[in-house]
């Protein structure tokens, strides 16, 4: 049997190509030069390395709709519980759009490039006869198939440790997974993109006050236990999550905003 180390390996080895797929901002932006960050940048490094696009896949000429990226850092979990295993690997950003938001206003969002495999596989899939992963014939010929499933889940981490669900967006076509590849090498897994909204209000805060966000990934699931009150069996149920915590640091939230200041970008406001 493969030791921890010797699965994650193999693992990682055999998706690099998804890695670098998921790492691309599919259905909004694509930039090039947006290298994934292994050692954490300073906020003047941040600021200089977030960069603009404009226009979306099947409108490239619609210039009003503009994307401001921040660079790109990578986490992952392996998790190996009784009740639960398997990998999530994360590609993170955030990003500034205007892109099928409201009044086309700017707006906050996460980018996520994700790789599962074990449980987080469920994260996508539906009971849609439609949704499945697309062939390698498919994949190639740009086939995206109907995706409703929502994705890893995100939370935002408050100061006094309470976990606030944070919104899917989805694209003009109403999906909120692009790209999504299966793969059977070395355990069968998935690959695709997601955005995941963020309020104002905490990139306001966070900057203003020099503090992280704090953000959790992952998946909820309800778990049953049998107790007794006393008189008669009872089940009580409890959520779970499973996944990882992650934080856009000090840093790394204040060289976005300083990126976009010096870009010219409208201000996000909320809604």
């Amino acid at each position: 049997m493969l030791s921890a180390a010797a699965h994650r390996f193999l693992f990682r080895g055999s998706t690099m190509k998804k890695l670098l797929l998921a790492a691309s901002l599919t259905g909004v932006i694509a930039l090039s030069g947006c290298a994934v960050n292994t050692t954490p940048l300073t906020r003047e490094q941040v600021a200089a390395k977030v960069a603009v696009k404009t226009g979306y896949p099947g409108c490239n000429g619609c210039n009003m709709v503009r994307t401001y990226a921040a660079p790109q850092f990578y986490r992952q979990q392996f998790i190996n519980d009784p009740d639960f295993h398997g990998w999530l690997d994360l590609n993170l950003q955030l990003v500034s759009t205007n892109y099928n938001t409201a009044g086309h206003a700017q707006a906050y969002r996460i980018v996520a490039g994700v790789i599962v495999n074990g449980g987080f596989v469920n994260a996508w899939r539906t009971n849609h006869p439609e949704e499945r992963c697309p062939t390698d014939n498919e994949v190639e010929h740009g086939y995206h198939g109907f995706h409703a499933g929502q994705g890893i889940e995100f939370w935002l981490v408050t100061d006094d440790g309470t976990y606030e669900s944070l919104d899917h967006v989805s694209d003009m076509n109403g999906e909120t997974i692009k790209n999504l590849e299966c793969f059977k090498s070395t355990g069968s897994g998935a690959s695709w993109t997601q955005m995941i909204a963020l309020p104002v209000q905490e990139v306001k805060a966070a900057y203003s006050q020099n503090r992280p966000i704090r953000i959790f990934a992952g998946r909820a699931l309800t778990k049953y236990e049998s107790t007794s009150d006393g008189y008669k069996p009872v089940t009580v149920a409890q959520e779970v999550r499973k996944g990882l915590i992650f934080e856009f640091s000090p840093d790394y939230v204040g060289g976005f905003v300083d990126g976009l200041k010096r870009l010219g970008a409208d201000t996000a406001v909320a809604r």
